[in-house]
């Protein structure tokens, strides 16, 4: 474990060399230069704990710092927290890099306009020339969004793109350096037509930070009159890599939020390693996506009628239309979202409105967060014969999404029974981090990569990334629900109690459960057991692992002699069978069936 070694009290006339603080406790402590051994970059120099050294700075009270950084050298007032160190992926520069699958909560557009984002993470760069950090940034234009990377001489740079390869970017001055740790980010404010930049200024919307300083004012911003912004393109997410350049190097620590980041929260991802609850952080989740092409999707009218799977309008398919009624009311429907996010967090709320022209009463569209006319308001859309987008964030205090109909600024008014609009693409998200790639959740045993923002992303390393500073597979303990099931359905079943628990090892996890059903419902089919906490792999030999039953009770009404066996299948739930081979159905289990198990599988 690398120590301290060197203690130097500044504007003193003396110099004394210290293992511990406590060495120097009775001198003037109010600003210390603390000399720290590099670790991180080679194996087994970090402790588990991610501690720099075995200085425990983190449990002091914070203290304003003048400069911090991950070089091995600090020069602070004692009590700061320290960026977090530990391991680091290294990428060779020739294959590696890490895949997360193609999520819109990875693209920042609304089709519309570009949105928000801020991304960045721990880089040491071996070549600083064409370093990738993390983008979707695919082999051609037409899979291009955005990179954050360096250009081919080592200056960050950050850059959008559009379907046609128009590029605005941020470009630093100057280039980094070679073998050096660095906290790099970048913050993006969005452009459009309904942004503070139009397109052709999107360039003024981006600013680079590095250790938690803004250095926009050393680079060079370029706009670019032909761009039109981004698109949602299938490309994955890539780190490590961006087109056919990769980096070389090694990077920890990579976040993407979809929101840009203010100075303040930089520094707090620099100095903590993270968001706490006083930026009202959440995990950025796509809370809600309308899906009208069978139906409402669940939206609840008032003062009219919906209709889902509506084509045709505008050259679009797969819409809703709202019909006021002849009453005297509020002409809107909504869509409760209460159980998605919690009070107090922020989100963004999208969609696309359209209104016909030959209405005689609707000439305008509200879209609110709140159950009051002009309340909240998110935007409002008065242009008619045409899609137009409206797109806003709000801080959830109510549970509805409403989109309600104006005639002039009126919202209450007597309807005529026959003026209709029409909406689509609904869309509320959660403002916050959407991914969080720590080095110390990439799995060596599995080469995958687990996102700790709560969004549970997965990526796959390729080519041979490798892990420096802790040389095991990922560690997890944790809980879980047991549930049971019939063939999928669970009509009318209840429980007195049910619980379970899981250790998880690298790529193999052993689970224990325990049920007691009061009532086994209507339902019928094979006996599952589902919740899982991990998907089980799948492929020919998925079913090579087996359980154990402890305890049973009341499995037996179908004229079972013997004690059933189970295994646990790809479709993430625990399969039962009697001696013999035939299945345990719903006719093999009583009301009060009781249940003791455990069950050890190679996950996905």
């Amino acid at each position: 474990m690398a120590k301290a070694s060197l203690i130097t009290q500044v504007g003193a006339n003396y110099l004394e060399k210290a293992d511990n603080l406590s060495d120097v406790a009775d001198k003037d402590t109010s600003k210390l230069n603390l000399e720290v051994p590099n670790v991180g970059t080679a194996a087994n120099e970090v402790s588990v704990n991610g501690m720099l050294g075995d200085l425990a700075f983190q449990s002091s009270a914070g203290v304003v710092v003048d400069d911090l950084t991950v070089d091995g050298e600090l020069i602070a007032a004692v009590g700061k927290p320290m960026p977090v160190n530990g391991p680091s992926m290294r990428f060779d520069g020739s294959n590696d890099y890490v895949e997360f699958a193609d999520n819109d909560a990875f693209s920042f557009t609304n089709g519309t306009d570009d949105l928000p984002f801020s991304v960045g993470g721990f880089v040491k760069a071996s070549n600083i020339a064409s370093f990738r950090l993390t983008g979707k940034y695919g082999t051609s234009s037409s899979v291009r969004e955005w990179v954050f990377m360096t250009d081919g001489s080592g200056k960050l740079n950050l850059i959008t793109l559009d379907s046609s390869g128009n590029s605005p970017q941020l470009l630093q001055n100057s280039p980094i350096v070679a073998d050096t740790w660095y906290h790099i980010f970048a913050t993006y404010a969005g452009a459009g037509p309904n942004s503070s930049n139009a397109f052709s200024a999107a360039a003024n919307g981006m600013k680079i930070y590095v250790n938690g300083a803004d250095i926009t004012s050393e680079c060079t911003s370029t706009n670019n009159a032909g761009y039109g912004g981004m698109s949602n393109t299938a490309q994955a997410l890539w780190l490590g890599r961006g087109s056919t350049l990769y980096a070389k190097g090694e990077i920890r620590d990579v976040k993407l939020f979809n929101k840009e980041l203010s100075a303040a929260e930089v520094k707090e991802v620099y100095s903590n390693g993270q968001l706490p609850d006083s930026f009202a952080e959440s995990t950025g989740a796509i809370a809600y996506a309308s899906d009208f092409s069978s139906g409402v999707d669940g939206v609840v009218t008032y003062g009219g009628t919906g209709v889902g799977n509506i084509d045709g309008i505008g050259g679009k398919n797969d819409n809703l239309r709202f019909t006021v009624d002849s009453a005297s009311a509020n002409h809107q429907f909504s869509k409760n979202y209460g159980s998605l996010i919690a009070d107090g967090k922020s989100a963004r709320v999208s969609a696309e409105i359209y209104i016909p022209s030959t209405n005689t009463q609707i000439t305008r569209v509200q879209v609110n967060s709140d159950g009051t006319a002009n309340v909240d308001v998110i935007g409002t859309v008065t242009a008619t014969n045409a899609w137009t987008s409206v797109s806003g964030v709000f801080t959830k205090d109510y549970p509805d999404i409403r989109f309600r109909a104006l005639a002039g600024t009126s919202a209450v008014f007597v309807g005529n029974g026959s003026d209709v609009f029409y909406v689509r693409n609904v869309r509320v998200t959660q403002i916050g981090a959407v991914l969080d790639a720590r080095a110390e959740q990439f799995d060596t045993s599995t080469g995958k990569l687990y996102d700790l923002s709560g969004n549970d992303f997965v990526g796959t390393q390729s080519g041979g990334v490798s892990l420096l500073g802790r040389e095991f597979p990922v560690y997890e303990t944790g809980t879980w629900t047991p549930s049971i099931t019939f063939s999928g359905a669970s009509v009318g079943i209840a429980y007195n109690y049910r619980e379970g628990v899981y250790t998880r090892v690298g790529d193999e996890v052993t689970c224990h459960g325990i049920i007691s059903l009061s009532s086994k419902g209507s339902s019928t089919g094979n006996f599952l057991i589902e919740g899982l906490p991990f998907v089980p792999a799948g492929g020919t030999y998925a079913s090579y692992n087996s359980g154990s039953i402890g305890y049973v009770t009341n499995m037996g009404a179908g004229g079972m002699t013997t004690q059933p066996t189970f295994f646990a299948n790809a479709s993430n739930s625990l399969s039962f069978f009697k001696f013999g081979g035939a299945t345990v159905t719903n006719t093999d289990t009583a009301d009060n069936l009781a249940l003791r198990f455990s069950i050890t599988y190679q996950i996905q």
